[in-house]
């Protein structure tokens, strides 16, 4: 073989090596591709309701660190999006939560995903919440475009937080999950207040949210993975 030729047939493979670093860096990771239209909102009282909320989860929970290991799914027991946040907007000590959607499928964002939050008593150290704007499980569950966004959110921050489909939970099952507990203080201040736990999303609601959210993000991925393996196509 003339020599070069010889440089030639060198030069090609270092340049398809090339080729596909780029396409590799020109392609959005999976968790950003899945990434749903997401408003920005930020609660009031931020600074003040993130170190009340450390110091209660450290006194309820002996941690005031945040491990995102659960999507906790929630309705607010009110008819529009404004007077649910008008209510954690009361004060830096009302609960509050990650997301919201409303009716018309529009997700706000009202805190970091990554930042602890005051929502679901019992496992808030590692749980994202999602509210949904509603009075019951079956005025959530009837409302496509509430759900419809629902599913995109949930995969996306699945994928995101590397969760896993059990790890998506309804505020309702909260109490029978493997990480519910609390401080000896913490136990000490739900049977003074007597507080009562939740039931929004209940176990019979979440089977069936969980195995249409399953078909919903294996789609979403396999469209993902269609375009990005299109002829031609830098994405």
């Amino acid at each position: 073989m003339a020599a070069g030729a010889e440089r030639q047939s060198l030069r090609l493979p270092r340049l398809l090596i090339a080729l596909a670093g780029l396409l590799a860096l020109a392609a959005p990771p999976a968790s950003a591709a899945l990434r749903p239209p997401i408003e920005q909102q930020r609660l009031a009282f931020w600074p003040e309701r993130v170190a009340h909320t450390r110091a209660w989860s450290q006194f309820m929970y002996g941690t005031d660190l945040f491990q995102p290991r659960l999507i906790v799914q929630h309705w607010t027991e009110s008819t529009t999006q404004d007077a649910a946040i008008s209510y954690w907007n009361t004060s830096p000590e009302a609960t509050w939560v990650h997301f919201i959607i409303d009716q018309q499928g529009r997700i706000t964002q009202l805190a970091p995903a990554g930042v602890l939050a005051k929502h679901a008593f019992g496992v808030s150290p590692w749980a994202i919440g999602v509210e949904h704007v509603g009075t019951s499980d079956g005025e959530v569950m009837s409302d496509r475009q509430m759900l419809a966004a629902s599913y995109r959110l949930t995969c996306w921050l699945r994928k995101r937080f590397k969760i896993p489909l059990r790890g998506v939970i309804g505020h309702g099952e909260v109490t029978s999950h493997p990480r519910f507990g609390f401080t000896s203080e913490g136990w000490d201040w739900i049977e003074s207040t007597g507080y009562r736990f939740h039931e929004d999303f209940s176990a019979q609601t979440m089977r069936t949210y969980r195995s249409r959210l399953k078909k919903v993000c294996s789609s979403l991925t396999d469209k993902i993975l269609q375009q990005r393996s299109a002829p031609g196509t830098l994405r």
